[in-house]
C-alpha cells in the first residue's frame, strides 16, 4: 500500500493499537541491541522454595562457589518484539568483574545454551531451574586483561529457533563442564549501575512495520471503556515507530459515534502529521475550532506510515468518548463601594467576582449591566459590558463601570458571564443594585 502524503493536522487517543504493516518489497540491515527483561542467577545455596534467588541483584554468578554449591545464571529477551526479516547474526555479550582463570583452553569457559522450559525469575529455586538443549551451545573463557571486561558468545543459531517456532524461554549460562569446572564468574546484571549490563545484539534483514505507540489526548479521563474528552478543543499526542527507521506519519480519523445519529453521522475529521525524531517528545496538535461541540458522542482510530518504504500499518480499533466540556465556577460576586440591601454610593462601582476556570481552559469573561426589569420607566436592556481589568489573581477578577453610564436613583442588575469558543456559556445569578449617591 502507497503511504498517504503529510497533512497538517492528526488526532489521537489514549490506548490505540496498530496492526503491524505489510512487509514491503525491500529489506533493510538493521542492528538491535535487546536488553534483558528477566535475569537472575540461581545457585545450589537457594536450597528451597524458601530461599528463591534475588531477582533484583547487580550481578550474576555463575559457577562452583566455595561453599560447594554451583551456579547458573538465567536471562531473558523480548525478541517477540523484532521486525518481519532474516536473521543475519546475533551475539550475547556479558561482563565479567570476576573469573577462575584466563586461559579458555584450560577448561575455564562459559557455555551459553538455550532454555527449553517456562521460569519466573521471581522465584526460580535450585530445585526448579528449567531444562536446556545442548543444541548450538556456545562457549568462551575470560582473556587474560583487566576486569571488568566483556565476553560474547555467538548466538545466531539460537535465536534462529526462536525465529522458526521454538518457545522463547531465553538463555542460560553456565560452566562449560558440570563436574571438573573450578571456579566462578561474576557477570553484571541488568540491574548493575556501574558497568556494562547483558546484550543480545540482532543483525537481520528488516522489513518496514510501522506501528502507533505512547498515543494520548488530554484533557481527559478513563471511565470504564469510555474516555471522558474535557474540551471541545482537545490536543493529542503519538509516537510512530518504525524498526527500519524513515520518514514516519501517523494518521486519524474521527466520528460521530453510529450509537448517536441524531448527532450526526461518519467522518467528522481527518488528518495526517509526520512524526518528529526519535526520542524527542511527541507531536501535539489540537482539533480545529467548531468540529466538535460540548456532549458530542465521538470514535476515533489511527493508523502509521513509513512515507520512505511506502508501508502503512492496520487500523487500530475504534475508541469511544464524550466530549464533556468543564463549566468555569462563578462566585465571591460583590459591589465595591456597597450597602446592605444592594446599595451602591458610586456612579462608577466596582464589580468583582472569583472565575475558576478548570482544565487551564480559556473561557472569555465580562461582566453585563442592564436596567432592571422591573423599574422600565428608567430604561430597559443593556448599560454597558465590560472585560476584567483588575487580575488579584488568575481566578479573582474585576472591572469599574466607567463614568456617565449610570445616574443617582437608578435600579440596576449585573452579573458575570464565562463563554468558550463554543456555543457554551456560563453566567452568575442577575443580582440587583440601587444607586444611592450620599
Amino acid at each position: 500500500m502507497r503511504a498517504l502524503p503529510v497533512l497538517v493536522t492528526v488526532v489521537l487517543a489514549t490506548g490505540l493499537a496498530v496492526a503491524p504493516a505489510a512487509a514491503a518489497d525491500d529489506p533493510t540491515e538493521i542492528t538491535l541491541h535487546l536488553t534483558p527483561v528477566a535475569d537472575v542467577a540461581v545457585a545450589g545455596s537457594n536450597w528451597s522454595e524458601e530461599h528463591p534467588a534475588s531477582p533484583g541483584s547487580g550481578s550474576l554468578g555463575v559457577g562452583d562457589f566455595p561453599d560447594s554449591t554451583r551456579g547458573h545464571a538465567y536471562l531473558k529477551f523480548d525478541t517477540a518484539s523484532l521486525p518481519p526479516g532474516e536473521i543475519l547474526s546475533a551475539s550475547l555479550r556479558v561482563t565479567a568483574s570476576a573469573a577462575p582463570g584466563c586461559d579458555p583452553d584450560g577448561g575455564n569457559v562459559l557455555e551459553v545454551r538455550r532454555v527449553t522450559e517456562a521460569w519466573d525469575p521471581d522465584f526460580l529455586w535450585w530445585g526448579n531451574t528449567p531444562g536446556s538443549t545442548p543444541d548450538g551451545a556456545q562457549v568462551t573463557g575470560q582473556p587474560c586483561a583487566i576486569y571488568p571486561n566483556h565476553m560474547t558468545w555467538p548466538v545466531t543459531d539460537l535465536v534462529q529457533e526462536w525465529r522458526d517456532g521454538a518457545a522463547d524461554h531465553g538463555l542460560v549460562l553456565q560452566p562449560a563442564d558440570e563436574i571438573t569446572g573450578d571456579g566462578y564468574w561474576i557477570l553484571a546484571s541488568s540491574e548493575n549501575e556501574e558497568i556494562d549490563r547483558p546484550v543480545l545484539t540482532i543483525t537481520m534483514d528488516a522489513y518496514s512495520a510501522p506501528a502507533l505507540v505512547k498515543t494520548g489526548v488530554q484533557p481527559s479521563i478513563q471511565k470504564g471503556l469510555s474516555t471522558i474528552v474535557r474540551s471541545a478543543r482537545p490536543s493529542f499526542s503519538g509516537y510512530v515507530s518504525d524498526p527500519v527507521g524513515g520518514a514516519l506519519a501517523a494518521e486519524f480519523q474521527l466520528e460521530h459515534d453510529p450509537a448517536a445519529p441524531a448527532q450526526g453521522t461518519g467522518l467528522i475529521w481527518t488528518g495526517t502529521v509526520a512524526s518528529p525524531v526519535p526520542g524527542t517528545p511527541p507531536a501535539q496538535v489540537r482539533v480545529p475550532a467548531g468540529l466538535l461541540q460540548d456532549g458530542h458522542q465521538i470514535r476515533w482510530r489511527g493508523r502509521a506510515h513509513n512515507l520512505d518504504h511506502g508501508t502503512v500499518s492496520g487500523w487500530s480499533d475504534w475508541k469511544y468518548g464524550v466530549v464533556t466540556v468543564p463549566r468555569p465556577e462563578i462566585s465571591s460576586t460583590e459591589v465595591v463601594p456597597s450597602l446592605p440591601g444592594g446599595v451602591t454610593t458610586s456612579l462608577t462601582p466596582e464589580l468583582r467576582a472569583v472565575v475558576f476556570q478548570p482544565d487551564g481552559g480559556v473561557w472569555k469573561v465580562t461582566f453585563q449591566v442592564e436596567h432592571d426589569p422591573d423599574v422600565p420607566e428608567q430604561g430597559t436592556g443593556p448599560i454597558w459590558t465590560g472585560i476584567p481589568g483588575v487580575r488579584a489573581t488568575p481566578e479573582e477578577l474585576s472591572a469599574v463601570v466607567p463614568a456617565g453610564l449610570l445616574q443617582d436613583g437608578y435600579q440596576v442588575r449585573w452579573r458575570v458571564r464565562a463563554t468558550s469558543g463554543s456555543p457554551l456559556e456560563v453566567t452568575s445569578d442577575w443580582q440587583k443594585l440601587t444607586i444611592d449617591v450620599e
